[in-house]
């Protein structure tokens, strides 16, 4: 998907999700900034970024992404 659109932030959020699941937080973190690139008020893109953060024990990044998501989407689960 992204080969075709290349600013298609899904498909990035998407990607760094199957890293994330495999463990590799680091390069899903590096995937989600790709998608914020794209478009920055993604707020699944903030939220799974956190969740990075929180898995490299970056707390206070880890804080900033969620209040991101917030701000975007004050109704994301």
């Amino acid at each position: 998907a992204i080969a075709l659109d290349p600013q298609l932030a899904d498909g990035y959020v998407n990607l760094g999700r199957l890293l994330h699941q495999k463990g590799d937080a680091i390069s899903a973190a590096a995937y989600y900034r790709r998608a914020l690139e794209c478009d920055p008020e993604d707020p699944v893109a903030h939220y799974n970024l956190a969740l990075a953060f929180e898995d490299q024990k970056r707390w206070e990044a880890a804080l900033e992404e969620y209040q991101h998501a917030i701000r975007f989407a004050p109704d994301f689960a």
